[in-house]
């Protein structure tokens, strides 16, 4: 099964974020959960790692291309997803969706790959074109990202991506 919408997710972490602040009755009253709330929220809405991993790599997709983007896989083949941050399956037209990997043994760095496809286009020539985003962040070495396209149109903008905690940024436009 697929990761929560984005909606459920922060809805999850905000039920985490009230456990973490004491909840509303522990605190004693609506104002006390107001103000202790937030900085709960914004501890854990995107964890760096589950706090033992070596490498992340923090992947943002922005969505530029007037179409739905629908995801075909996603695999990490060194590391695992980070909890609650795995590739949304949707990603709707001029939003963006997060996600990130952390390595998970000792010495070893995070590497995967996701692929989208577009559909439900302003354009109808543009459904079923699709994009390949490969990264790797070795626990020795230079990060690295890929792109390949399985038809001409797609054009991705990467932003960042180096150290070892590593946030990558991709524009994606058509």
């Amino acid at each position: 099964m697929r990761k929560p919408t984005t909606v459920r997710r922060l809805s999850v972490l905000a039920v985490a974020a009230l456990a973490l602040a004491g909840g509303p009755l522990a605190l004693g009253s609506a104002q006390a959960a107001t103000t202790a709330a937030p900085q709960a929220v914004a501890a854990v809405a995107h964890p760096a790692s589950s706090g033992l991993a070596a490498r992340t790599t923090q992947v943002w997709i922005d969505n530029w291309t007037q179409c739905e983007m629908d995801l075909d896989t996603d695999d990490v083949s060194d590391g695992r997803f980070t909890s609650f941050m795995e590739p949304d399956s949707v990603i709707v037209n001029s939003t963006w969706s997060d996600f990130q990997s952390e390595s998970d043994a000792l010495l070893h760095g995070t590497e995967g790959t996701v692929s989208y496809h577009l559909t439900k286009c302003a354009n109808p020539a543009n459904n079923y074109k699709s994009f390949w985003l490969h990264w790797d962040n070795p626990y020795v070495g230079a990060n690295s990202y890929s792109t390949k396209y399985t038809s001409a149109g797609l054009h991705l903008t990467q932003t960042g991506g180096s150290g070892d905690n590593a946030v990558v940024y991709f524009k994606i436009t058509v």
